[in-house]
């Protein structure tokens, strides 16, 4: 998803029973009933017992990725606040800036830089890592098109484009790699190039 759309997400938008998410798609004033994976809905499951344990019992309401608090700070040698120490979840708030959680798991993993990443980095890879799974076994085709749906993008063009392949490249690739370019010259001798200048005229 955009970050758009996980920060509309709802607690009463998850049907962990049906293993389906409704999701509201500000870009193209859309929405879906979208499929929970097996892993996705494990990890929910997980951050709900979390959220619960966090704020009580909860309301259908509440922000599914709610906004945080500070409520805690490290205080340097002079009392200036050093780092937040400590945060406490408002359900009823938006979160402010999913990218922020994003760059941070991500330099809990070892990324180096993390300057330029955020949901759209999670939203790109996981959206190729897709592909590549689907199209090993329902080819090109049906691949681009699950994906597409997937992203919520209008036209497949764009979901080429997103994931960094073109079926024209693709093809040509096909063709070329590996294999003689000009197949029916193969048994006859290259002609030699003559500028235009050397060449007479008669």
């Amino acid at each position: 998803m955009r970050a758009s759309e996980i920060r509309l997400l709802r607690i009463k938008d998850v049907n962990l029973a049906t293993d389906e998410i409704s999701v509201r798609v500000p870009k193209t004033k859309d929405s879906d009933v979208m499929p929970i994976s097996a892993e996705m809905g494990e990890e929910l499951r997980r951050w709900l017992t979390h959220y619960t344990d966090q704020a009580g019992p909860l309301d259908l309401d509440w922000f599914l990725v709610p906004g945080q608090a500070l409520t805690e700070w490290e205080r340097g040698e002079h009392g200036q606040i050093v780092r937040p120490t400590s945060r406490q979840l408002v359900p009823s708030a938006q979160v402010r800036k999913p990218h922020e959680i994003v760059k941070q798991a991500l330099k809990r993993l070892g990324w180096a830089d993390v300057s330029r990443e955020g949901v759209h980095t999670l939203r790109r890879s996981g959206a190729r890592a897709l592909y590549d799974e689907l199209a090993a076994s329902d080819g090109h085709s049906n691949a681009l098109e699950t994906v597409s749906a997937m992203l919520h993008h209008s036209v497949m063009a764009t979901t080429q484009i997103y994931l960094g392949l073109t079926e024209s490249r693709r093809k040509r690739d096909r063709l070329i790699a590996g294999k003689p370019m000009f197949p029916s010259l193969a048994d006859h001798s290259i002609t030699p190039f003559i500028p235009r200048h050397n060449q007479s005229h008669g």
